[in-house]
Order: C-alpha cells, then structure tokens, then sequence
C-alpha cells in the first residue's frame, strides 16, 4: 500500500485562465477547423526550463530527451484524492522558446491524457456550458508537487475570488498562504522549494493537502529564496487611494465611438491639425481599450502581460493593417495585446488575418483564429468593439 503522508521538495502551480478551462474542456468541433490548443501552458520567463530540470531531477521512472524546441519530460504521475489504483504517466515538453506545456489536456480528444487529480469525474471542476469561453471558476490553479522520494504528486486548489487555499492548521497558512494563496490572478504561476521535512502533503485528502510540520514556520524570506517566481505588487497605499474610478463598459465605449475621424483627403495646412488631432484621438482611443479589456491581451489572456510598477498589466495597442498600408488610425484597427505578441505580429511568420472569418457567439463576443509561427491564437473582440471592427468585414 502506497505511504499517504509525503515530505515536500518542490511545488510548481499555475492559476488557469479563461483560456486555459475551455481549451482543456471543449467538445469536438466546439471550433472551426479545430483550432485552439488542448494543453496547459506555463511561461518560462516565470518558471524556466533550468528550473523544471531541476523539479525532475533523480524522479523514479523519467524519461527525458531532447525534442525539436528543448526537453521532453515523461513520468508516473500520481493524484492526490484518488483512491483507485492508477497507472498515469504524463508528458510535459517545451513547445517553444517561451512555454512549456503539458500535454493532450482536453477531455475530448483522441490522446486526451487528462490528469486523474484534474479529472471531472474526481472532482475537478467543470464547465456548465464547455462551449462558453468565460466559464473559469474564480481561483483555479493546479500544481505538481515533488517529494523527497522522488514521486510527481498532482493536485488543485480553489478559493474564493482567487485568494483561496484550504490548510491542515492556521500555522500552515499563516507561513505559506502569502505566496502559494493570495494576490493571484489568472495566469500567475511559480516554483516554490522545501527544506526536507518542512511540509508535508496528505495525498488522500485533497482538500487540505499542506501540513507544516510543528514548531516549523516558513517565512517570505525563505520562499524568496527557494526561487518563488510570483511577486505581488508593491503598490504604496497612496496610489491606491488616488486612483481614478474605473470607467463603466458604456462609458468606454462611448469613449471610443462617439466621434470617429473621417479620412477624407485635406489641404496641406489641414493634413497638419488632422495629424495632431488623430494622434491625440488615438491616445484617447487606446487608453479606453485597454480599460475595455481590462489591461489584457485580446489573443492571449494575461499569459504573456507584466504588471507595470502601478500594478497594472502593461499592454500594447496594434494596427491590424499597418498604417503605412492604409489602415485606419482608429479602434476599428487596433487591438490590445501583449508586447510579445505584438512584436510576433510585426516579424513572426503571420499569414493574412482575414476578418470574414471571424465567429461571433451567442454572448456577443467575436472569435478570429490567428497563425503565428504554426501556433493557433484567438484573438478575441468585445461585443461592442466588434460591431465596428466587422464594418471592415469582406
């Protein structure tokens, strides 16, 4: 009979997206073409391919070579809560310079190899309608632990409003629940190590997995150290009590539409305050747009932002037809996205984006899959955004 009570090395976890539960969820044919990944991403730039080297280092069982884009990782993996006896192995693999990825996540595809732990029928949440694109329950985040004994243990946690992870003790959470459970947003993710012996995980009771062993506390200091790859943001009390009041969706939209710019052909004399006066719409534009969408990216979520000093998501406004091809200097052209995708939009390998294609759904928003570089995005518009974005339409 398998031990129940594991020591904690390693824990590695990711608070999932809107993005990432429908794409793991979806039926078959949900999307035109089948477009839309069917795995779980985590960026390098918070959790990099050195550290996941590390994670697996001496695991019983690892099979690792080098594939096309960096390592392949395959493994017994084994969930917490599931009583059953199981044979799981999973497989995790660089899929390009920025992510790695777990792999044939969604329930309904022919090599789906959903993680017992993130099964719906072991409890892990699922979708009321697996078609809807905002179906994310608040605080979901999975995570891999590593234990002492050399074994990969899966696991979930939800909270309310994200802050949400259920302890063993008041001790437990006190020491660890800064880092591991609090201040997240969809998307965070972070590697987080353990002195052996330090904490403990019950495999059998999901629910309330972490026990800090007595008379042991865990301080920040300590997690810094152990290469915890989330910080939350400094924002001094000043700014937060200074803020302007958020814009109400109405507000912005009228923001944006209200007095849209005509290209007619002007004098030179005109052509001069036209351009100052587009320039100065334009930032007007923008900054609406970026409040629209809540400061995240249209085709990738929060999966690529940063968070500005303010603690804001830094974004960045794109021209879907460049300006010196004739497009418009107007939010009938701009998307917001992430600086990375932004400069993939300008030099990666992007096949013309088509917006005839584009799919509007029953809440109102409009879907376009994009290629970039052989990867499928999906560029997503605000219901009002779209009705003048497909006046371009054909």
């Amino acid at each position: 009979m398998r031990e129940l009570m594991k020591k904690v090395k390693y824990i590695i976890y990711r608070y999932l997206t809107n993005t990432d539960f429908f794409n793991i969820n979806k039926p078959r044919g949900t999307e035109e073409r089948g477009g839309g990944q069917r795995y779980v991403d985590f960026n390098t730039t918070k959790i990099p391919v050195e550290i996941w080297d590390e994670f697996f280092e001496n695991i019983s069982g690892l099979t690792r070579e080098e594939a096309a884009n960096g390592p392949r990782w395959v493994f017994p993996i084994f969930s917490m809560g599931v009583n059953e006896p199981h044979d799981q192995s999973l497989e995790i693999f660089q899929r390009r310079s920025a992510t790695v990825c777990i792999a044939a996540q969604n329930l309904s595809s022919r090599n789906s190899n959903r993680v017992l732990a993130w099964h719906p029928n072991n409890g892990f949440p699922y979708p009321g309608d697996p078609r809807d694109r905002h179906q994310l329950p608040d605080g979901l985040a999975i995570y891999l632990v590593r234990t002492y004994d050399g074994e990969i243990w899966a696991g979930w946690l939800v909270g309310d409003s994200g802050n949400g992870i259920s302890y063993r003790s008041a001790t437990t959470q006190s020491s660890i629940n800064s880092v591991f459970g609090t201040n997240h947003s969809p998307g965070d993710a972070a590697f987080l190590s353990f002195p052996d012996g330090q904490l403990m995980i019950d495999t059998a009771a999901p629910q309330t997995p972490f026990i800090l062993m007595e008379g042991v506390s865990v301080t920040p200091e300590q997690l810094k150290e152990s290469r915890a790859r989330y910080k939350p943001s400094r924002r001094s009390p000043r700014a937060s009590t200074t803020r302007r009041k958020p814009r109400t969706e109405d507000e912005l939209i009228g923001s944006l539409f209200d007095d849209d710019i005509a290209n007619e052909r002007q004098t030179t004399r005109e052509q001069r305050v036209v351009t100052r006066t587009v320039r100065k719409r334009n930032q007007k534009a923008v900054k609406a747009l970026k409040e629209l969408y809540n400061h995240e990216c249209q085709a990738s979520g929060t999966a690529f932002v940063f968070k500005k000093k303010d603690g804001v998501n830094y974004t960045e406004a794109h021209h879907l037809i460049p300006l010196g091809l004739g497009g418009a200097d107007d939010p009938r052209n701009i998307v917001v996205v992430s600086a990375l995708i932004h400069r993939m939009l300008h030099y990666a390998e992007v096949p013309e984006i088509d917006l005839s294609k584009a799919v509007t759904d029953a809440s109102g928003w409009t879907h376009l899959d994009v290629t970039i570089n052989s990867d499928t995005y999906t560029i997503k518009w605000h219901p009002e955004h779209a009705k003048r974005v497909l006046e371009t339409k054909g």
